[in-house]
């Protein structure tokens, strides 16, 4: 399924951020397996991008990366260490301060 110039953008963003959020190198071979997958959910005023796994279910980016990292073949592109936030992105760090603060998050 094709996707607009504006919806590629959105999904983009969106798999970026999820990959940052769960501490993946922006340029892992992951993108490219959440993109191929992607759809945009929209409810309401909202829209979010999901990715529909080999059962037909829609999975947001952080559940179908759980399952990545608990598969084998990808486990080795996520980090051993606890999740990590780049300290240039001011609102991730904002939204994770409680798990910074926590020491559940490493800002780097």
């Amino acid at each position: 399924m094709g996707h607009t110039a504006s919806e590629e953008s959105f999904i983009k963003v969106q798999i970026a951020e999820a990959l940052s959020n769960a501490g993946v190198a922006p340029d892992s071979p992951l993108k490219a397996v959440l993109a191929r997958d992607a759809e945009i959910e929209t409810t309401g005023r909202t829209a979010a991008v999901r990715v529909r796994d080999e059962y037909g279910r829609l999975l947001s980016l952080e559940e179908k990366l759980g399952e990545l990292k608990a598969n084998p073949m990808f486990k080795h592109h996520f980090p051993v260490g606890p999740p990590t936030v780049p300290a240039s992105d001011l609102r991730a760090t904002r939204e994770s301060f409680a798990e910074i603060a926590a020491g559940r998050v490493k800002v780097v």
